[in-house]
């Protein structure tokens, strides 16, 4: 007996899933469990009385060393130059506004969407590939040390 042909999920493209009218993330990092539904009851109650909650994301470190370790000079002047242009469509195009290396500003740009300052979009470039489109995590990027 043959068996039926399943069709694949259908992929969602991320834009259609996070737009701008439900806001990016509020929170990315760590915290505990009581801050976090705290934060979940205001937004809940903000919402309930029509007011939009502007795009905010957290990034919290554990020690000044652990934040150090993300936020260098060069990390700091990639984020400058993004926020200043929106976004770029590739790591060559951020590489060469930067002035750096390719190579080295990738490597910087992994270090910081890992830690939530920047968000990469990997996208099929038609006939060379893929190419990462680099913007802002968010228009506010609130951070939070605990010594």
């Amino acid at each position: 007996m043959m068996s039926p042909k399943h069709k694949p999920p259908r992929q969602i493209e991320e834009e259609t899933i996070f737009t701008e009218e439900l806001g990016m993330p509020d929170f990315i990092g760590a915290q505990s469990e009581e801050n976090f539904f705290a934060d979940v009851r205001k937004n809940v109650q903000t919402r309930k009385q029509g007011q939009r909650n502007s795009p905010v994301t957290t990034v919290s470190f554990e020690s000044l060393s652990a934040l150090l370790a993300v936020v260098t000079p060069q990390r700091a002047r990639l984020v400058e130059t993004l926020k200043a242009k929106g976004h770029f469509e590739s790591i060559a195009t951020l590489a060469d506004a930067l002035q750096r290396d390719r190579g080295t500003v990738s490597k910087d740009v992994k270090v910081l969407s890992n830690a939530g300052f920047v968000r990469v979009e990997v996208k099929a470039f038609p006939g060379h590939g893929k190419r990462s489109e680099i913007f802002p995590a968010a228009r506010t990027v609130r951070l939070e040390l605990n010594l």
